[in-house]
């Protein structure tokens, strides 16, 4: 058993995966968070899209990558607290810079509920949030819960999701090895509290995809009532994965939209 201990970073680069070194040119960060399962590195070809004025910054997760052995989290107090100890090292370490959050399905829950936590802290907040794949807290999950399923039957669930590709799936190994970190994910996504959210200060864009049978766009239209700036909703034609299935059309919807905040 890989032994998982808790350690306090000192440096952003403990959490943050960074493209793009080169920061003369940079006028704006999109702080990027995964889904369930997933990794910072999905991130990374996203750099080349959006060119050197925008600096992709992506969140290393626990349990995954370069932090195997931090402790995978509990709850979503814990992760928040790491969250803001990360995210005050940026200027530090790396420069002041605006910056705006997208985060898909899970990542998205961690995104709503990082600006949460800074607005009620009084720290600067993202000039725009963008949250894709993800239900509005007001609404239900669709299906039912699944991180507490037995292996057998939550492997069927993970597969049906259609985000791990198959030969991670045929890996019965791998599957072991990374069964704990999607579990822990699910759990945080799934047990979201849902007690009444007070609206943030952000304007929301909220991503969709058309053929989403996990959160459709009539469940992520109620995130209008979650900020007290503008809201829009724009979809793709894709189901759930569609930041990967349609990431040409999501980078070129967010590069826009971050050209805008930086005029």
């Amino acid at each position: 058993m890989t032994l998982q201990i808790n350690t306090k970073a000192e440096h952003a680069d403990a959490y943050w995966l960074r493209a793009n070194t080169k920061t003369k040119n940079v006028k704006l960060r999109l702080i990027c968070f995964p889904y369930a399962g997933g990794g910072a590195r999905m991130f990374l070809p996203w750099q080349t899209e959006l060119g050197e004025s925008i600096e992709v910054l992506a969140y290393k997760l626990a349990g995954r990558e370069s932090r195997l052995r931090a402790a995978l989290y509990a709850d979503w107090s814990t992760l928040l607290d790491e969250l803001i100890d990360a995210i005050g090292m940026l200027d530090q370490d790396y420069g002041e810079c605006p910056y705006v959050i997208f985060g898909h399905s899970f990542g998205a829950r961690i995104a709503f509920e990082l600006t949460r936590k800074l607005e009620a802290l009084q720290k600067p907040l993202p000039l725009q949030l963008f949250l894709s794949a993800c239900r509005a807290p007001s609404e239900p999950c669709i299906l039912p819960y699944m991180y507490n399923l037995d292996s057998s039957a939550f492997y069927a669930r993970v597969a049906k999701m259609g985000g791990t590709p198959a030969h991670i799936l045929e890996d019965k190994r791998l599957m072991r090895m990374l069964e704990p970190i999607l579990r822990s994910d699910m759990a945080l996504s799934e047990l979201w509290p849902d007690s009444e959210r007070t609206p943030v200060n952000v304007k929301i864009t909220a991503l969709s995809g058309v053929h989403d049978k996990i959160d459709p766009p009539l469940v992520m239209q109620a995130w209008q009532n979650y900020t007290h700036n503008n809201f829009e909703l724009i979809c793709f034609e894709g189901e759930h994965f569609f930041l990967h299935s349609h990431q040409n059309q999501l980078l070129r919807q967010i590069e826009n939209e971050c050209k805008q905040l930086m005029e």
